[in-house]
């Protein structure tokens, strides 16, 4: 994005949801850097998965896969995050 790294628009988007009470939306971050060098960034909270490239389909299908089972199971809420219920949590 020309204005934005995916960071700031995490940043962003967090803070509309939280302004506005809205249930948090599911946010990956998907990167060509390896985890150990967005680690900081992982544990700020942002986001609810880590995605590096090349893409793993296999772990993007298997993500997309607890989002759907997560929405069937229980209404949203802002104070959920998918991947603490899947075992994917970057945060701690």
């Amino acid at each position: 994005m020309p204005d934005l790294d995916g960071v700031e628009l995490a940043e962003r988007v967090r803070a509309e949801e939280q302004a506005e009470g809205r249930p948090r939306v599911p946010i990956a971050l998907y990167t060509a850097y390896a985890r150990s060098e967005v680690e900081t960034v992982l544990e700020g909270g942002l986001f609810d998965t880590f995605l590096g490239k090349p893409l793993d389909r296999t772990e993007l299908r298997q993500w997309i896969k607890s989002l759907e089972s997560l929405a069937r199971r229980q209404p949203p809420d802002a104070n959920t995050n998918p991947g603490e219920l899947h075992g994917n949590a970057l945060h701690s």
